[in-house]
């Protein structure tokens, strides 16, 4: 897991143009450009809450903070 890898991450998430993403439409993302375990889905998923990038909005859904486009 690289910085790099959570930016393409993000970019592919924003290419969606939508405040609030499903888990489904993050794990995808995730899937094409990191892994397809379910270990490399939930260590990218919450280094992604952990940088602020993301945070958890519903269950099922995640909100973009907006945080990684101040960096």
């Amino acid at each position: 897991m690289s910085i790099d890898k959570l930016e393409r991450v993000m970019w592919r998430i924003r290419r969606h143009e939508k405040q609030y993403i499903s888990n489904h439409l993050l794990r995808v993302a995730i899937m094409k450009e990191c892994g397809t375990s379910l270990q490399c889905y939930k260590d990218n998923r919450a280094a992604l809450i952990k940088l602020g990038w993301l945070r958890t909005y519903t269950k099922t859904k995640v909100a973009l903070t907006g945080a990684d486009l101040d960096e």
